[in-house]
């Protein structure tokens, strides 16, 4: 009697992509780079709006994959998604990604309005993106890469500290690096009549051309960054200029991996099981927490 109920419950929980909640994230890193992490209140509040964000970022997933359930049945990954099998009725997608978008909503209006003025931005330049904007070569790449900046601004409006313009811009281009990565993959891995309808405007020399030009930007502006920092003390700043060294391998690990192992379609996927990419991510925190956090020792 309750193997129905649980079934469906199973398949919704899998069909808010939970793995890709690991994007909001960055909703920690004005906290994170203001130096004020070890602040309770900011931490709390942060903590809330990464929910929030999560929540309505679900519920677009849900929209997606309901959009473009005839398409992903023909997807050798996508066609194992619950909607894509017909496992999950439009209607309850509907209603499921109705109450996570307005409890996502109303919990950022109650935290503070700006930030839930740019959640309501993001959700609404998704549904675009989800419905007619996905559609359309580099303007595709670059609404993505648009929301992960809204994410930055997110975090800045809650814990009240202005964004980085270089933080900013090591975003955008990582973003972009991700993105266009994703958008090779796909030109790779999936068959033609399975693919977006970008994708029939690209060639592998143009998808080639913006991987290499959004890498070779992301490693560029996140080096200024490092060298050019003077708000830490001596020492910190070291260990700051340190940090360029994983930043450097992830990215060329990154590009490896879509490249010879063509892969890099579910990037967050891949962080987790690519074990020298995860590392160096793990080791860039670890330095960056160092960095702004370890006492100056001169």
């Amino acid at each position: 009697m309750n193997a129905p109920k649980n079934r469906n419950l199973i398949n919704i929980v899998s069909s808010l992509r939970l793995k890709q909640w690991i994007k909001n994230l960055l909703i920690f890193t004005p906290l994170f780079f203001s130096g004020q992490v070890d602040n309770p209140e900011l931490l709390i509040i942060s903590i809330q709006g990464f929910l929030a964000f999560s929540f309505v970022a679900s519920s677009t997933y849900l929209i997606n994959d309901l959009i473009d359930r005839e398409v992903d049945k023909n997807h050798p990954r996508k066609r194992n998604r619950p909607i894509a099998k017909g496992e999950l009725t439009p209607s309850k997608v509907i209603t499921v990604a109705t109450l996570l978008s307005i409890f996502g909503s109303a919990w950022a209006f109650f935290l503070n309005i700006l930030f839930f003025l740019i959640l309501l931005s993001y959700f609404l330049i998704t549904l675009s993106y989800h419905l007619w904007l996905k559609n359309i070569a580099v303007l595709d790449v670059l609404t993505v890469t648009i929301g992960y900046l809204l994410r930055i601004g997110a975090g800045s409006i809650l814990v009240k500290v202005e964004p980085s313009p270089w933080l900013l811009l090591v975003t955008f281009s990582l973003a972009m690096f991700i993105v266009v990565a994703k958008r090779k993959g796909e030109l790779k891995q999936v068959k033609e009549k399975s693919r977006r309808l970008s994708l029939k405007s690209y060639s592998e020399g143009v998808i080639n051309s913006m991987l290499y030009t959004s890498a070779t930007l992301t490693i560029t502006s996140y080096a200024l960054y490092a060298f050019t920092s003077t708000s830490n003390p001596v020492t910190n700043r070291f260990i700051l200029w340190l940090s360029i060294v994983p930043v450097i391998f992830g990215a060329f690990r990154y590009l490896y991996i879509v490249e010879q192992e063509n892969k890099g379609e579910e990037p967050e996927e891949e962080l987790f099981k690519d074990i020298p990419l995860l590392v160096s991510v793990i080791i860039w925190v670890i330095i960056m927490g160092l960095a702004f956090y370890l006492p100056p020792l001169i």
